[in-house]
């Protein structure tokens, strides 16, 4: 069974989706790859390495927790049920409260990370057939952070009508 993963910035108030990069988690195993590696840049003291992307050590010396969906209610020391929402757990409270980095991070890892836009492309087409969700996750991505080699390798995966599908799918996924 997978779960969803967002490593948070209690902080900040942000959060890095594991979903962005087309990665999920089960019980046992921690995201692999991109994820991490996005997690790693944005926590590391990034000040003295040039070119890199601006949110790159922008989470430096900040505490950052890991949430899945099946958290309980009140979890972490958290409180984040409501009078209205008893249920809430962490996962849902960060989805609604905080602001989502991923796009920023999708864009950052797949332009320091050169096969990173193919593989993470790739998945859009999964063993199950096109991932619409993803598709839009990721064309939103190549499209609003102009991120030029994730169009590319999306053009490679998915096909040239890649942006009308994104549209298509946008309609179900949109928040």
């Amino acid at each position: 069974m997978s779960e969803s993963i967002f490593a948070v910035n209690t902080h900040k108030r942000e959060y890095l989706d594991a979903l962005s990069f087309g990665e999920y988690t089960d019980p046992v195993h921690f995201p692999q790859k991109y994820f991490a590696a996005a997690l790693s840049m944005l926590t590391c003291d990034a000040r003295s390495v040039l070119g890199l992307d601006p949110i790159a050590g922008s989470w430096s010396g900040d505490k950052v927790i890991l949430v899945v969906d099946s958290m309980p209610p009140n979890s972490g020391g958290f409180t984040t049920s409501t009078a209205q929402d008893p249920d809430r757990n962490l996962y849902a409270m960060v989805w609604q409260d905080f602001r989502d980095v991923s796009a920023d991070a999708v864009a950052m890892i797949c332009n320091w990370i050169e096969s990173a836009s193919d593989e993470v492309a790739s998945k859009i087409n999964g063993e199950y057939g096109l991932n619409e969700q993803l598709l839009y996750i990721l064309g939103d991505i190549a499209v609003d952070k102009k991120c030029h080699r994730l169009a590319t390798a999306i053009e490679k995966h998915v096909g040239e009508n890649w942006i009308s599908l994104r549209e298509k799918a946008k309609f179900k996924y949109e928040r």
